[in-house]
């Protein structure tokens, strides 16, 4: 397992090379989706999600699959 914190693009960069490293030379793994929200969102009703929490969430959630790609390599 490889913790990463995809809110952070240098634990993106980490987690690729050391699969690189552990795995084959060059590493090409996906992940499908990364989901995070602030604990507060998650409890009471949808409706009261702040903006705050909610573009957290959005930021981590969204991003996190561009970044991902990125860190692979995949601009093509």
């Amino acid at each position: 397992m490889y913790p990463c914190d995809v809110a952070k693009d240098e634990d993106i960069a980490r987690v690729y090379e050391q699969v690189g490293k552990d795995f084959w030379e060059t590493a090409l793994f996906y992940c499908t989706q990364w989901l995070f929200a602030p604990k507060e969102a998650l409890e009471g009703q949808f409706l009261d999600t702040t903006r705050e929490a909610f573009r957290v969430a959005h930021d981590v959630s969204a991003y996190s699959l561009v970044a991902m790609g990125g860190a692979e390599g995949g601009r093509r």
